[in-house]
């Protein structure tokens, strides 16, 4: 599905981030835009925008 879309926006949870999942959403470089529940650490935040990825946390 994210493969065939023109753009994956992801609602995650902070908890959830930078964890391994057996059954991951995406690849970082795969989501447009990421939308979350607090800040970012700063190594994640320079992955996102390596990756050109929007994030926001809301």
């Amino acid at each position: 599905m994210v493969n065939r879309s023109r753009k994956v926006v992801a609602l995650i949870d902070h908890s959830k981030i930078g964890r391994n999942s057996s059954a991951p959403f995406a690849a970082t470089k795969q989501i447009d835009v990421l939308l979350t529940n607090t800040q970012l650490e700063e190594d994640v935040s320079k992955e996102l925008i390596a990756n050109q990825v929007s994030f926001y946390s809301v």
